[in-house]
């Protein structure tokens, strides 16, 4: 599915802005759109605030591993759990 139909799907199923954001990122990342600048500028292209996807970044990228939905790298790249 792409990046555009799975916000598509978002925007009519889910109604929590936090979980939209969160799954389009996991998308994003998955895609290889992998560095906090790109991933926020696709957010934004898409209509939400690059506060909040900063936010959500940072937020979900630990320090726990319990809470953790992607990680950060040394070099800033963003890349999911293996």
């Amino acid at each position: 599915m792409s990046l555009d139909s799975l916000q598509a799907y978002l925007d009519e199923n889910v109604s929590n802005k936090n979980d939209r954001v969160i799954t389009l990122i996991q998308a994003c990342i998955g895609e290889g759109i992998n560095e906090g600048r790109a991933i926020v500028s696709q957010l934004v292209q898409f209509g939400y605030d690059p506060v909040h996807v900063r936010i959500q970044l940072s937020k979900n990228a630990g320090p726990l591993p319990s809470n953790k939905l992607w990680e950060r790298g040394d070099n800033g790249r963003y890349r999911l759990p293996s």
